[in-house]
């Protein structure tokens, strides 16, 4: 947890220290609203937190399992992003935690025998780039839509306990509980879209949307230098 709030703070603190510079260029000339195009408007630098939930679809689930339960993970980071009149490239680093609804798993042409439960006790540590367009609909609102990529490092345990056996006699079977083995670094594909609120100048709220090796929906504030 300390390891986890040194990196948000590190981040935070070096985008503080080059905000002025990068956001030099960006801040002559005659204020605007942000999110329209405007060439004394660019090269701004900003900071912010974003928080949000992301949820697996059953249609991914079903197609590996009989049975499943629900996946769920909540997440909450800093970024920072850099506005290029026309779009924006933002910054995120994020901590994940998962949440795996309890009950039974089956994968698909396994027998009634072979059921498992999923104890869950995951994290991931996640750094991506995003690369969003901005559409003005209104003076105040942007739409924003773009790709991104990142990676992400879990942390914790997945363990993997079967559900105990009765035999015709009705004796218990005893089972057993499997560590599972996790890919330490996953690969991240991002496609987001959302809106963006300038309630003053230099503030921007972020409503997202987006898949992100599953679906999620999130909220950001951000600051402008």
């Amino acid at each position: 947890m300390r390891m986890r709030l040194l990196w948000i703070i590190v981040i935070i603190v070096i985008v503080f220290a080059s905000a002025p510079v990068m956001g030099a260029q960006g801040t002559q000339g005659s204020k605007v609203i942000p999110g329209v195009t405007h060439p004394e408007y660019n090269n701004r630098v900003s900071v912010g937190l974003s928080a949000g939930y992301m949820w697996v679809p059953n249609f991914l689930l079903a197609a590996a399992f009989e049975k499943y339960q629900n996946i769920s993970i909540a997440y909450y980071g800093a970024k920072t992003s850099i506005d290029y009149k026309t779009f924006d490239l933002t910054i995120s680093l994020l901590n994940w935690s998962a949440f795996v609804s309890e009950g039974e798993w089956i994968n698909k042409g396994a027998g009634e025998n072979e059921r498992y439960i999923i104890k869950a006790n995951m994290s991931m540590v996640s750094l991506d780039a995003t690369l969003l367009w901005k559409f003005r609909v209104a003076q105040p609102v942007a739409i924003v839509l773009g790709p991104g990529l990142g990676f992400g490092v879990t942390y914790g345990d997945l363990k993997e306990e079967q559900v105990p056996i009765v035999d015709k006699k009705g004796r218990i079977i005893p089972t057993s509980i499997e560590k599972k083995r996790v890919p330490p670094v996953f690969p991240l594909i991002n496609i987001q879209t959302g809106l963006r609120f300038y309630p003053i100048e230099d503030a921007v709220i972020a409503l997202d949307l987006g898949f992100k090796d599953g679906l999620y929906a999130g909220v950001g504030f951000e600051y402008f230098f």
